[in-house]
């Protein structure tokens, strides 16, 4: 089974015997359950690793406006068991406004992994989509026929979110050119969903498009995207998003008379 190793290589926080001000929490899962709780951790030793008992963990920092510190640098890997696995996928989210995680489900498919998670803002909600697809060199990786068959059910289920949703991850499928059969019927089948891919720019030291952002194309996210150039095998994505409030329902009109207002017998002649 894939599991999450987490490490810190900095880490300076507030500190508190309870860690009840500035705090960092790693959940197992894919939500936020006090009974799937690893660890949480402030001041400014650094916390033990940690590895997952699943495929998926949630990373939380909490932090006031008392006390400046310098913060943390962690990283996150995807290994088999307790050995780190050369490829691997990682997506945070940095959240400007206060919000609550829903429970969110989706079925699985064995071309790739994929993950969901739902967020309900003050006035409004949105649903990110991740997906893995291991490279060609993988015992589990799966041919392109039978990946797109399944990315085909996958949005099928995705594109019919009634919110703002977007799908990004890993898909070790080339995008960077255009003549290629692959790309061509990967393209094609975003259409046919009204589904577009925002990467454009390389996101692997080779040049490749690997790493996507697949939104709808008449969505109102505005996405933005920056990839700093760094000496690593596959780039950073970060993606900048503006989330418009939903639209409040229309006002309703409620009438009403004073009950001795009423003429009796005009009403009950009505």
């Amino acid at each position: 089974m894939r599991r999450v190793s987490s490490s810190f290589q900095k880490f300076h926080l507030e500190r508190h015997p309870r860690c009840i001000w500035d705090a960092v929490s790693i959940y197992n899962g894919e939500s936020i359950n006090r009974s799937q709780l690893i660890g949480r951790y402030c001041g400014y030793s650094l916390p033990p690793d940690v590895i997952s008992s699943g495929s998926s963990v949630v990373v939380k920092f909490v932090s006031d406006a008392i006390e400046t510190s310098e913060g943390f640098v962690a990283s996150y890997v995807s290994v088999y068991g307790t050995s780190a696995s050369p490829s691997s996928l990682v997506v945070g989210f940095l959240i400007r406004e206060p919000f609550t995680q829903l429970p969110s489900s989706h079925p699985n498919f064995s071309a790739f992994e994929s993950s969901s998670i739902t967020l309900q803002l003050p006035r409004s909600k949105i649903s990110v989509y991740t997906i893995y697809r291991p490279p060609s060199s993988s015992p589990l990786s799966k041919p392109n026929s039978v990946f797109l068959e399944y990315f085909q059910s996958f949005l099928s289920l995705a594109a019919t979110t009634p919110h703002e949703f977007i799908i990004t991850g890993d898909f070790n499928t080339r995008l960077d050119n255009p003549v290629d059969h692959l790309t061509s019927q990967f393209l094609s089948l975003l259409s046919s969903f009204n589904l577009t891919q925002r990467v454009n720019c390389p996101t692997h030291n080779k040049r490749h498009i690997l790493d996507f952002v697949i939104t709808s194309c008449d969505c109102s996210l505005a996405p933005s995207l920056f990839i700093p150039l760094l000496s690593i095998r596959s780039f950073l994505c970060f993606t900048t998003l503006s989330i418009n409030p939903s639209p409040l329902p229309p006002p309703t009109l409620h009438s009403f008379r004073l009950f001795h207002r009423v003429n009796i017998g005009s009403f009950l002649t009505d």
